[in-house]
């Protein structure tokens, strides 16, 4: 070996043994080798869910009905109890309801005692405000092909002879049929609607032979005044 490669090899022996010493002096270690293989692949953390990934959907499923449409609901069933027709809420409760809000109507009528014809009378102007679908028309067609309520004690039987009905007798037999002649009034505006006006006139027509006068003429009346006016 020539002199030269004799003391390259001392030297390099001499740095690796003066790199051990300073590797194991107390209180430190050797560098520990950091890699994405051996750490493994950095991982981002996931954003938190945004509000509309929390928001509860506002579509109606069946007769589930929107917060807009509950709140308009509460109002209905507060001016039931109350029974204050003219309370100015009214107007806006009545306006662009929902197929949902309208189902919920419906089962709200029928829920409703026979007797109580101003309540039933609401519901049917709040539906006949916006008569848009067949399903619309049948509803209030049904209102009008319903038995004559005879009482407002007990719609299915006639007050007592020499009895005096104190809820009809201050207002007339009209009272009794309060729901009919809303409806047979919300298909007078539907005769100037020509999508609507078969069907409308079809149930006016039907009402005309109703058993109880007052839905009769009204509705003898209603279709008399549309063909005076050239609505058909």
């Amino acid at each position: 070996m020539s002199r030269t490669k004799y003391l390259v090899l001392i030297g390099a022996i001499l740095l690796g043994l003066g790199a051990v010493i300073i590797w194991s002096r107390p209180g430190e270690s050797p560098p520990v080798q950091t890699s994405e293989v051996q750490d493994g692949p950095h991982l981002a953390p996931m954003p938190p869910p945004s509000e509309n990934d929390l928001e509860e959907p506002v579509n109606v499923v069946g007769h589930e009905l929107s917060k807009e449409d509950a709140n308009k609901l509460a109002v209905v069933e507060e001016i039931l109890i109350s029974k204050n027709d003219s309370d100015p809420r009214l107007d806006q409760v009545a306006r662009n309801l929902s197929p949902a809000l309208k189902a919920k109507l419906r089962e709200r009528y029928n829920e409703m005692a026979p007797e109580d014809r101003a309540g039933r009378g609401l519901i049917v102007f709040l539906l006949g405000r916006e008569l848009k679908t067949d399903e619309d028309i049948e509803f209030l067609a049904d209102v009008l092909e319903e038995p004559p309520c005879l009482s407002l004690d007990d719609c299915s039987r006639e007050a007592p002879a020499g009895a005096v009905d104190e809820h009809a007798a201050s207002v007339g037999d009209v009272t009794l049929v309060y729901p009919q002649l809303v409806a047979i009034k919300s298909f007078e505006r539907a005769l100037g609607d020509e999508n609507l006006r078969h069907r409308a006139l079809q149930a006016l027509e039907a009402a005309e032979r109703s058993g109880h006068p007052y839905v009769a003429r009204a509705a003898r009346e209603t279709i008399e005044r549309a063909e005076g006016s050239g609505a058909f």
